[in-house]
């Protein structure tokens, strides 16, 4: 009965998580073009932040009853999943160019993002014998990501008179739009839960460990709204949100998420945790040096393939470990 119930609320979450990962792309796509706003940015921002909505309800939960490898391995993990699961999917089923500046000005972001939560954790390790998030790390980590907002202000649109008066013109339009982000978030959220809880259950059942269970399982479950949006994204040819989506995740998950489960309380990390946190690092490497081998930035399909086969060498990995 508990595994019928697990399985049906993973179908029920996934019907939730496609139909918001529908509306908000396709309300975020129409919201770039009526603003004059690139799609990169709206995917950094809007796409990225909805998207990282699960990551964070679970983490501030997880935060609140003192289970730190929740917290962490589904940052991680998801972050694995967002770099080497998703793109590889998303470029297997069409070629994602990296060329635009912004992508690879917020690749680079994403090293520094990556880098400062390594070191910030390594020094406590250095200094104090073990990893902890507290409130001094998670204070730096949120000041880090009101620096990246910072960073990535819109730029100013080139017919500024033409724009007004298209705003002007679609109010009407401009509220349909917000209201189909809205609900796509939601459904978002909702569906993301739903499958968590549900792979929750399953696992209980199943015995599997809490480790496993974090980098793997729940990071798969809080990844699924990234994934099913940047998908959509990527059948509709809307590779700009892909880019933002999940290179923007990242840095939210990262700084964001952490940060503010790290001010709700302390995180310990145990230092097979915090390979991961090498780890998560290798695959940001990995993309990098797929990316730099082509002189236009392409992440091919059979580049895909190399990044899913990547993740599954993972997966495998971590569960042999337990």
């Amino acid at each position: 009965m508990t595994i019928a119930l697990g399985l049906g609320g993973i179908v029920f979450g996934f019907v939730l998580l496609w139909k918001g990962g529908d509306l908000l792309t396709e309300n975020a796509s129409k919201l770039a073009t009526l603003m004059n706003v690139p799609e990169l940015l709206i995917g950094l921002t809007v796409v990225a932040f909805g998207t990282s909505a699960p990551e964070l309800v679970v983490a501030v939960y997880a935060a609140f009853q003192g289970n730190s490898d929740i917290v962490i391995g589904n940052v991680l993990g998801s972050n694995i999943a967002n770099t080497l699961l998703i793109l590889g999917i998303s470029a297997f089923i069409a070629p994602i160019a990296f060329s635009n500046p912004i992508a690879l000005k917020d690749l680079r972001l994403n090293w520094v993002t990556t880098l400062y939560l390594l070191g910030l954790i390594g020094g406590s390790i250095f200094l104090f014998g073990h990893g902890t998030i507290g409130k001094g790390i998670a204070g730096a980590l949120l000041l880090g990501f009101v620096t990246f907002m910072l960073l990535i202000k819109p730029q100013k649109p080139n017919e500024e008179s033409e724009v007004k008066n298209s705003l002007e013109t679609h109010s009407s339009s401009r509220l349909m739009m917000f209201g189909g982000l809205m609900l796509g978030l939601i459904g978002l959220m909702v569906g993301g839960r739903v499958v968590v809880d549900s792979i929750k259950m399953l696992t209980a059942v199943l015995g599997l460990s809490e480790v496993f269970l974090s980098l793997f399982l729940i990071a798969i479950g809080t990844s699924l709204p990234e994934l099913v949006t940047s998908v959509i994204a990527t059948r509709k040819g809307r590779y700009e949100l892909v880019i933002g989506n999940v290179l923007g995740s990242n840095m939210f998950n990262i700084l964001l998420v952490l940060g503010i489960s790290g001010w709700v309380a302390d995180i310990q990390i145990r230092p097979s945790l915090y390979c991961d946190g090498l780890l998560m690092g290798g695959a940001l490497l990995l993309l990098s040096v797929l990316l730099l081998i082509t002189p236009k930035q392409i992440l091919s399909r059979s580049k895909g393939i190399v990044l899913l086969a990547t993740y599954i060498t993972y997966i495998v990995a971590i569960f042999l470990r337990g």
